[in-house]
């Protein structure tokens, strides 16, 4: 019975931070339109300085502003013109398929990779914009974490490109989307 009334909280909180748009929005913050002082006034936020690919501001969302369970780290990142380009929520635990749930009655499955060795992963699309949802364990599988990243087409770009220029040149780079 707490499993089915805990299911409930999480629909009825995603309904609400993932509202309809053009664009998608995470944590009330529509992405490619929301601005930094947009975010301020809803969360307090931990500057973590400029990121290395959007070239705007990026923080840490303050965990106990964020009204969902299991959440270990919140981040938000903005564009140079501050506008927000992402928004990322690693959860501890499993919550893939919820998630996926959720988000597939509301945007558009554009790539859905089926599981292998306990990794989940799935891209929606909507407006100008995608959500990918990753699972994953540890290597040595004792924790497993589920990964919601929502981005604009133009800054996950960069990130396939840093990504791709890391596997060509061989070298490791600062995370791409903290």
């Amino acid at each position: 019975m707490k499993f089915i009334v805990g299911l409930a909280a999480i629909a009825i909180t995603f309904s609400t931070l993932f509202a309809a748009g053009e664009n998608p929005s995470a944590l009330g913050l529509e992405i490619g339109k929301a601005t930094i002082a947009d975010a301020k006034a809803k969360y307090r936020l931990e500057s973590k300085g400029i990121n290395n690919l959007s070239e705007g501001e990026y923080f840490l969302v303050e965990l106990s502003d964020i009204k969902l369970d299991n959440v270990i780290e919140a981040s938000i990142v903005f564009d140079k013109s501050g506008k927000l380009a992402a928004v990322g929520i690693i959860f501890s635990g499993d919550r893939f398929d919820s998630l996926y749930k959720s988000l597939s009655e509301q945007y558009a499955l554009q790539n859905d990779q089926t599981e292998f060795q306990g990794v989940k992963s799935a891209i929606f699309v909507a407006g100008n914009s995608k959500i990918i949802l990753a699972k994953w364990h540890t290597f040595e599988r004792k924790n497993t974490f589920t990964n919601l990243h929502y981005g604009t087409n133009q800054h996950l770009d960069k990130i396939e490109n840093a990504i791709r220029q890391q596997q060509d040149s061989n070298i490791t780079i600062v995370d791409p989307f903290p």
